[in-house]
């Protein structure tokens, strides 16, 4: 077992949706209510199948369901009894946090505790930036991070992750404050993450905290067979890169980024074989796919977490067993 691996916590699984800020999904089928259900009909589905966890991301809901997150993981938690349901604060640097930490609160005796809260410390990168380019907004986060400590230890609400797109001033800064890390990668080998992994549990001990865990958030998509997986999640992923990849490597980089990279996508098998690879590699306490930024038709994002659930997660877990 990696020394990453924090035998104290079992590996959690679970999808989420998500936006591209900026690019608008451009979605064809139905308005915002039937969104808005089908989205609480994926949630449902999700638990149904098994997952430990359903996300909804913060810009999705607002931008393409034009409902406040906080409400729908209610909506979501009168219908479900078992799964753990996260959203996020997208914009940490300009919201007033006192208020969303009150309205959070709420949403946590609501949902029986069930419900967690990611802040995002990066914007979208796309693939090939360097998302550690620009900490113009270090100092802002930084003092949004210890306010929104101070309400959570408050309250003793333990239920805030940090999404970080490989920044070591931001995972020491979550061990500081003994918050567990989501690393969110949208391009390139997850292997390669392994410096950050170690760099997170090095500055846990070092500030003397207790064992966090450590997730991860990846592109991906589950379909009967590796060619309509990936013909069904070539828009999506088109559109999520925008225009960061010349339309003459567009094709190129989606297969190199699902056979060496950090796209999920494929057949059960596929899928499987990678997660397990990728989960052991790292020490991996939680592992989350980004299903669908809304492109996707609702009975195809159904189909993807139903064969996830049902199948992918069961062989990931048979596949760790072995090793």
């Amino acid at each position: 077992m990696p020394i990453a691996q924090a035998d104290t916590f079992a590996v959690e699984f679970g999808v989420a949706n998500y936006h591209v800020p900026g690019h608008p999904a451009p979605l064809t089928h139905g308005d915002a209510t039937t969104r808005r259900a089908a989205t609480l009909q994926q949630a449902i589905l999700a638990e149904e199948c098994g997952l430990d966890v359903f996300g909804v991301n913060d810009s999705f809901s607002t931008t393409l369901l034009e409902l406040d997150p906080f409400c729908l993981i209610q909506q979501v938690a009168q219908r479900t009894s078992r799964i753990k349901l996260t959203t996020s604060i997208g914009d940490v640097n300009s919201t007033n946090l006192s208020q969303r930490h009150a309205e959070f609160h709420q949403v946590l005796e609501l949902t029986g505790k069930r419900s967690e809260i990611v802040l995002e410390r990066d914007n979208f990168s796309p693939p090939g930036a360097d998302p550690t380019a620009d900490a113009s907004t270090s100092e802002t986060f930084n003092a949004q991070l210890a306010e929104w400590v101070a309400m959570i230890e408050q309250c003793r609400a333990d239920a805030t992750w940090i999404e970080v797109v490989g920044r070591s001033d931001v995972i020491l800064q979550a061990a500081s404050h003994n918050i567990p890390i989501m690393l969110q990668i949208s391009s390139g080998n997850p292997l390669k993450q392994k410096h950050f992994v170690d760099m997170y549990h090095q500055a846990i001990s070092r500030f003397g905290r207790r064992d966090l865990p450590l997730g991860i958030l990846v592109p991906g998509f589950v379909a009967a067979s590796d060619d309509v997986a990936r013909e069904a999640s070539f828009p999506s992923w088109a559109h999520h890169v925008g225009d960061s990849i010349p339309a003459e490597h567009m094709s190129e980089t989606f297969s190199k980024e699902i056979e060496q990279g950090a796209l999920f996508i494929g057949s059960p098998d596929t899928v499987a074989a990678k997660i397990a690879s990728t989960v052991e590699h790292l020490g991996l306490n939680r592992f989350i796919m980004r299903y669908t930024c809304g492109l996707h038709p609702d009975s195809v994002a159904e189909e993807c977490i139903r064969l996830f659930g049902t199948e992918v997660v069961p062989r990931v877990r048979e596949l760790l067993l072995q090793r």
